[in-house]
């Protein structure tokens, strides 16, 4: 997903392929997921159809960060919570949290994972159940919680500048990976990449899971991972793609 000339997202492009679907450019916070993109002013829209499903709810003025999608579940960050929209059941009842600010929740599994509000401790993250349950914390305590993400089936964040992956069954896994610098983690699958230090300190690299993470000159930042391609941005602006490995 990309932006036009008025620096707002309006295109998408299928890497194996090459096409391209365009939309009407909006102002609105957006987030994409397999197949579909979200803009909390408009609603979801198909890439396959190129048709959007509205808002059930008026977002305008009131999502305070980008919000999360993953299938047809997506969620936005509110003043007094996270309110998560199901395009087979529309609206749940808004999730009464203190969100923090611009930074979107992650959606995958059944369950959403957002970042809270914790006073004196920073930054937490809550977890809770698409379809019923209560809200608990999945990661807390002293340092900041952060940046969470999912593919749809695990979950991955910052812990205290530490790399963490949860995949719902057992407790979340720390990994000895020191992240958390301008983006959040990327993960598809077996796929796990992350921006961390470079050499002696200089600069920003891509770890991956795979030991094939993009280093060199200058920074490289904002990984994504999806449909078998690793993206990234380097310190000139300029966008780059690569297929990555199956395990």
């Amino acid at each position: 997903m990309g932006c036009g000339s008025e620096g707002l997202p309006e295109i998408a492009i299928h890497l194996p392929s090459a096409r391209r679907v365009r939309w009407e450019p909006s102002a609105g916070p957006v987030a994409w997921g397999p197949g579909r993109v979200v803009d909390v002013l408009r609603g979801v829209f198909d890439l396959a159809s190129g048709a959007w499903s509205p808002a059930a709810e008026p977002f305008r003025g009131v999502a305070w960060g980008p919000p999360g999608l993953w299938g047809a579940v997506w969620a936005v960050p509110v003043r007094d919570g996270v309110h998560v929209m199901d395009l087979g059941v529309n609206g749940h009842p808004v999730w009464a949290s203190r969100p923090w600010g611009g930074m979107a929740p992650a959606v995958g599994a059944g369950r959403v994972v957002w970042a809270v509000d914790a006073g004196p401790l920073g930054i937490d993250l809550h977890v809770r159940a698409v379809r019923g349950g209560a809200t608990a914390v999945i990661a807390g305590g002293p340092g900041d919680q952060r940046a969470p993400v999912s593919d749809g089936r695990r979950f991955a964040w910052v812990d205290a500048g530490r790399l963490v992956v949860w995949d719902t069954v057992g407790p979340p896994t720390p990994l000895p990976v020191l992240t958390g610098l301008s983006a959040p983690p990327a993960i598809d699958g077996d796929a796990l990449c992350a921006e961390v230090r470079g050499p002696e300190g200089h600069g920003i690299d891509i770890w991956c899971a795979d030991g094939q993470g993009p280093a060199g000159p200058g920074d490289q930042t904002h990984p994504s991972l999806g449909g078998g391609y690793l993206l990234w941005r380097e310190s000139r602006g300029r966008v780059f793609a690569r297929p990555v490995a199956a395990p």
